[in-house]
């Protein structure tokens, strides 16, 4: 997926994108105002491999976990991302439950959670590798 633009969408799951068995690479796409009950703009689901580049992640909203992505037994990497005005219970930015995940220049801002208000990490056994954020 590359230059897209997704505004105001909503879903059970994933507000804009379900992923269930597709390694998927996004790159210079804008995620806004987009709600789910997990995973407010992205729900990827298990064994799949998710990496997100140069894109935003814009007041999106999970009623539970994941308030822009939430991510079940993966791998993920996130390069030169923007996550502004999250929000969700748990995790605003990301909600990780068994998956390796892997961050390097990325902007949070103003996001909101009650539990993990950037990540929620869920399983002890997971690789985090985090790089020059600010």
């Amino acid at each position: 997926m590359n230059n897209s633009y997704f505004y105001n969408n909503s879903a059970n799951y994933g507000g804009v994108i379900y992923n269930n068995g597709k390694y998927t690479t996004i790159v210079k796409s804008n995620f806004i105002n987009s709600t789910a009950e997990k995973g407010g703009a992205i729900f990827n689901n298990h064994r799949n491999d998710l990496n997100i580049y140069e894109s935003q992640f814009i007041e999106n909203i999970a009623d539970i976990h994941g308030g822009t992505i939430y991510i079940l037994d993966g791998v993920m990497l996130i390069n030169n991302i923007k996550f502004i005005g999250n929000r969700a219970i748990d995790g605003s930015a990301i909600f990780n439950n068994l998956s390796d995940l892997t961050f390097s220049n990325n902007l949070f801002k103003d996001n909101v959670a009650e539990e993990g208000v950037l990540f929620h990490i869920n399983m002890v056994e997971t690789l985090v590798e985090i790089y020059s954020m600010e």
